[in-house]
């Protein structure tokens, strides 16, 4: 029990709490300065983990993460002028520097990668990670058992094929892409007299 008038010491009464929320119910730090200052592995280990984060927040060119859909692209400005782009991983996204501030980021396959922007001396400017998702509104997948497999179908109006990842190889993937790929050749020849 405390006498009238008598204060405790403000660093103790502070390592006293902050000890009691690292500590075990019913166990109780030592009693001197000392012990309520060495707290558990636990506690330091924490503090550590925040001061690293708080770090990394304030790090040079650190930027929020960039999600974008497959087969879409999205326009990031860059606040200092850039010369060179670097994609971790160019089969989840891709990255094309549209002048030396605009840089124009496309998915190519579901996943994460990052991405690092260089100035003309090599210095990062931007670090950030690229989420790539799959579209969600309008895609209808239909999956028939058997031989048939997964289809996947684009319904804006109407349904239309488009193929995914995942698809059946043979009956869906395979066809719908070579005829992607006539009209394509097609078209291209079409200019071409």
């Amino acid at each position: 029990m405390r006498r009238a008038g008598r204060r405790r010491p403000v660093a103790r009464t502070i390592f006293g709490v902050i000890g009691s929320l690292f500590t075990k119910p019913g166990h109780r730090l030592g009693t001197t300065l000392f012990r309520e200052a060495a707290m558990s592995k636990f506690s330091t280990r924490l503090g550590l983990a925040g001061l690293a984060l708080l770090a990394m927040s304030l790090a040079a060119g650190a930027t929020e993460a960039v999600s974008v859909r497959i087969d879409q692209a999205k326009v990031m400005r860059i606040d200092s002028p850039a010369s060179t782009v670097i994609i971790g991983n160019p089969s989840i996204a891709d990255a094309v520097m549209q002048d030396t501030q605009t840089l124009v980021i496309t998915g190519r396959g579901y996943g994460t990668t990052n991405f690092i922007v260089l100035d003309a001396d090599g210095n990062a400017i931007a670090d950030a990670q690229v989420n790539v998702q799959g579209a969600n509104q309008d895609i209808v997948t239909i999956f028939r058992q058997g031989v048939g497999g997964r289809s996947t179908y684009s319904c804006v109006d109407v349904c239309e094929p488009a193929t995914q990842v995942g698809d059946a190889t043979d009956t869906f993937f395979n066809p719908i892409l070579a005829q992607q790929r006539q009209r394509n050749t097609t078209a291209a020849n079409r200019g071409v007299e």
